[in-house]
Formats: structure tokens, sequence, C-alpha cells
């Protein structure tokens, strides 16, 4: 850059940096400045859609039952999904029947006029539950779920939730997902992405019935 100019430069993960400005002038002669900065950790709010695109969102997810999850690359960018990043859960051996995972949005959802859930997923096998329910901000017995079954293996497809029996008079602010619901863990990795609202009727998606579990704690699984 020319005296007076700016550079800038995105990074894609937060920690600390080593910078260096080497100046020079006409002739041979140069000076050098090194400098360590500090990039933060994303701060702004998970909102609907979520595609995990942004370096700027911060996708804190909150696991429970064993289960890992995180943003990754995509590894399988084929099919329907060839988008950059994904979001990724780990359900170990021996991780609870109930394990999953949940993202808390920065305002309430607005199920006033959609009220039908769209999520790709990528399952290691046919035939899971994929499980999405919603919470109360505060009360964790607030809540609504539906699920999903997967009907391919190793490739991604869309599923669709049907929250049209959810109580609109209350608020809700949490997205919790489940996979393979109501089997433990068994080293599985699922990957999932494109969490949106839509209009339309679903063509499949089984409303699902819920109870509180000891084990779960406010997650009313």
């Amino acid at each position: 850059v020319l005296p007076g100019e700016t550079a800038q430069h995105t990074y894609a993960s937060a920690g600390d940096y080593e910078v260096k400005v080497v100046a020079k002038s006409a002739g041979a002669a140069t000076t050098e400045y090194t400098e360590t900065i500090t990039i933060s950790d994303a701060t702004d709010p998970v909102v609907l859609p979520i595609d995990f695109e942004s370096y700027t969102v911060n996708y804190a997810f909150s696991d429970f039952g064993s289960v890992v999850s995180a943003v990754i690359d995509n590894p399988d960018a084929s099919g329907i999904n060839t988008s950059a990043r994904v979001g990724t859960s780990l359900k170990p051996a021996g991780a609870e029947t109930w394990a999953g995972t949940l993202l808390t949005l920065g305002s309430p959802i607005d199920f006033s006029s959609k009220k039908l859930f769209k999520m790709k997923v990528w399952s290691p096998k046919a035939g899971s539950i994929v499980k999405i329910k919603v919470e109360n901000l505060d009360d964790g017995d607030i809540a609504f779920e539906v699920d999903a079954l997967t009907s391919v293996a190793n490739q991604w497809e869309e599923l669709s939730y049907d929250f049209s029996g959810i109580d609109v008079n209350q608020s809700y602010q949490k997205v919790v997902i489940f996979f393979d619901f109501d089997n433990g863990g068994d080293d599985s990795e699922y990957y999932f992405d494109d969490i949106k609202q839509a209009s339309s009727q679903p063509s499949t998606g089984i409303v699902g019935t819920w109870k509180m579990a000891p084990e779960a704690g406010s997650l009313g699984v």
C-alpha cells in the first residue's frame, strides 16, 4: 500500500496473529515493524436462516448428552448442498439416546405466517429420526418438537418439519437438534445446514410427543 492507504485482511478464526509491516524506500533500504494482534471471537447473534457461512456470527453450540458439535468445512460438497461450511454433530459411543445440541437465536422465532422448518441433513444411516425442537428462552417447559426420518444414507437431503400445531402466543428462541433420536451413540457423525422457515406444507415429517426427563434438565426431552 502507498502512504495514507489502508490494507484489510479477513481472518478465518480467532487467535493471536503476528503482523509485519515492511517500509521500502525508492532505493534498496527497508525498515520493518512487527506487532502481535488479537482477533476476537465472532459476536453477531444467530438468526434464521442459518447457513454457517458467516465468520462474524457466533455459532455457539450448547451440546448435551455427550454430543460434540461444531462448524466445519463441508466434507461432502455435492448434490443439493455445495456450500462451503456446515454444522456437524458427532454422537459418540455411549452418548445418551436424547443427546443433541442447541443454538440460541438473537430474537424469538416468528411463527405468525411461516410454520414450516426445513433443514439439509447428511446422515450415515437411512431411517434415522432427526428431531427439531424449539424452546422458550427461559422456560424449557414451553416447547414444541417435530420429528422427520432420513430416507438416504451418506448424501444430502432436505427434511421438512410441520410446526402448524405450535402455540403462537408463546415465545421460542432456542432451536434444539437431535440426531438418531431414541438410539444411543455409536460414533456416527451427522452434518446439517440451511436451517430455515418456509410457508408451504411439508410432504414428510412426523409430529413428535415429548415429556420431561430428569437427565435432560431444562431441555424437556
